[in-house]
């Protein structure tokens, strides 16, 4: 299967103006009417490579995607078993080849939660509201971790509140 790149004949380095024009000239020879498989892939193609986030995780998956697909379900079963160690130590793994992977972060956000390391936890709630300002999950995850943390630090009840109100 063709990556992106070459279905676009374009070098990974193509900024978005460079994207945008190696479509525009391909889309031409695959029409809608002619080769509407091309076409969609085109589209996709281009679609997910102007889009720096999507590009990001399409460039990760690519390069390391076995490795990031194969820790995300190991940590996965160690967090259903409640070996949050384990389970964080991969999380991080999968963060170390793909620092913007969001559900890699919640994933960590969550274990480190569970295992009563509210800070940690915060920390990483706080970096995926930043990365995704209007994702209702992330708000209401930091939320709850700062509600619970509020129990010491009185003080994180207003933003704990707000955050839950807000998703």
């Amino acid at each position: 299967m063709k990556s992106h790149y070459e279905i676009l004949e374009i070098d990974p380095t193509a900024d978005a103006a460079s994207i945008k024009k190696a479509w525009a000239r391909l889309v031409r020879v695959h029409t809608p009417d002619q080769d509407p498989e091309g076409n969609r892939l085109l589209s996709e193609a281009k679609s997910v490579l102007r889009d720096p986030q999507a590009r990001a995780d399409y460039d990760a998956q690519l390069h390391f995607g076995d490795e990031i697909t194969e820790l995300m379900e190991k940590g996965q079963l160690f967090r259903a078993q409640e070996d949050y160690d384990e389970a964080i130590q991969c999380f991080k793994e999968v963060l170390a080849f793909h620092p913007k992977r969001q559900e890699a972060r919640n994933q960590l956000g969550l274990c480190y939660s569970e295992d009563g390391q509210n800070d940690e936890a915060i920390k990483q709630f706080r970096k995926l509201v930043s990365l995704s300002p209007h994702s209702a999950l992330y708000a209401s995850n930091l939320g709850q971790v700062l509600w619970e943390a509020s129990e010491d630090d009185p003080s994180l009840l207003q933003e704990a509140e707000s955050w839950l109100r807000y998703s």
